[in-house]
């Protein structure tokens, strides 16, 4: 008897220490994190308007779900604003046709995907400038009649999410990728007639990485140029946008749980050592 309670002693002490040396080298396993949200803005220019933009992988598995907002401008100290009449991307090879899918504000009404080839999309919503228009390889239309009125209904939107899926596309197809925009309705917030216009274009590079668990981290990422057109008073050029971009492994709760567990059995273990040869 003496000898069976010896052995089933050290195989409880051998099973905890083994348990514990498990749990503790996954705590320190690297993370499996990755990045869920990127996002990238064209700031406002003198009293025009500019954008923040959001591009989100997790809200929609699969998909990534793309926010865009108006980063209000300042003129004279009163706030500007626009009509989100179109979006245009550029996209890497290897992106299939994409299926576009509105989620809230402004409502995705046309949808064109051509590669290099897409610059227009009817009533008044282009990219077209003083110079050779930029072209795209997606133009998004928002909205219905390219103004703030459709036959006496508001179409007037300062916010538009809607989601992009399609074979090979992921957060990394937008990074370095060309951005455009066509706000119409340009002018003070509250007034009653805004007849400023405005055509916006810069790069995707993302300013924001978020982790899940938290975690946030920065680098050197440098944005395009932010070119304004087509507007009262003439043409209205950005600056660059910097940012950061890498994200890093963080520890999950459960291995921090694990590590404690795999400390705690071997404590266990040792005090069980000691009393024994007492």
């Amino acid at each position: 008897m003496i000898t069976n309670l010896t052995f089933t002693n050290r195989l409880s002490k051998t099973t905890l220490i083994s348990l514990g040396l498990a749990a503790a080298s996954l705590a320190f396993a690297p993370g499996q994190a990755k990045a869920e949200t990127r996002t990238f803005n064209i700031a406002p220019s003198g009293a025009n308007p500019g954008l923040n933009v959001t591009l989100d992988d997790t809200t929609n598995p699969g998909s990534i779900t793309v926010k865009v907002d108006i980063a209000p401008g300042s003129d004279g100290g009163k706030a500007t604003t626009a009509d989100i009449s179109g979006i245009f991307l550029n996209l890497p090879e290897g992106v299939g046709t994409l299926k576009v899918s509105s989620v809230a504000g402004g409502p995705a009404t046309t949808v064109l995907q051509e590669s290099g080839k897409v610059s227009d999309l009817d009533d008044g919503v282009n990219m077209k400038g003083d110079g050779p228009a930029p072209s795209f390889d997606v133009g998004i239309k928002i909205g219905y009649s390219g103004g703030a009125s459709n036959g006496g209904t508001p179409d007037d939107f300062q916010t538009t999410t809607f989601t992009l899926s399609g074979s090979g596309l992921s957060l990394d197809s937008f990074t370095n990728e060309g951005f455009g925009v066509r706000l119409k309705s340009v002018g003070l917030v509250g007034a009653t007639s805004r007849e400023g216009s405005l055509k916006l274009e810069t790069t995707m590079t993302p300013i924001v990485v978020t982790n899940p668990g938290g975690g946030t981290t920065g680098g050197d990422t440098t944005g395009g140029d932010t070119t304004g057109g087509d507007t009262t008073g003439g043409d209205t050029t950005g600056g660059d946008t910097t940012g950061g971009s890498d994200s890093v492994p963080v520890p999950e709760p459960l291995t921090m749980g694990g590590l404690i567990l795999g400390a705690g059995g071997l404590i266990a273990a040792r005090r069980r050592k000691m009393s024994q040869k007492g």
